[in-house]
């Protein structure tokens, strides 16, 4: 995956540090067969644990109402 701000590779994971902390936030999702998280940068997720390798490159919203349908409990952290 490669970083929309800066256009770097974000291999191996964890946080960018050429993007803002204040545009990073760490979504965590609790389903009842699993628990993972995935990080956005400017509303888009660009990296996600491998349950969720699917949300890579889409928005908030789509995530959202995604898991809206499943059932899911999301709960956003801003990283700093």
């Amino acid at each position: 995956m490669i970083c929309v701000r800066c256009s770097k590779d974000l291999r191996p994971p964890g946080i960018h540090t050429c993007c803002p902390a204040d545009k990073q936030h760490l979504l965590h999702v609790d389903a009842p067969h699993f628990h993972a998280g995935a990080i956005f940068f400017n509303d888009t997720c660009i990296e996600a644990a491998p349950i969720l390798r699917w949300c890579e490159g889409k928005s908030y919203r789509e995530i959202a109402q995604y898991a809206k349908r499943k059932r899911w409990s999301l709960r956003v952290t801003r990283i700093q």
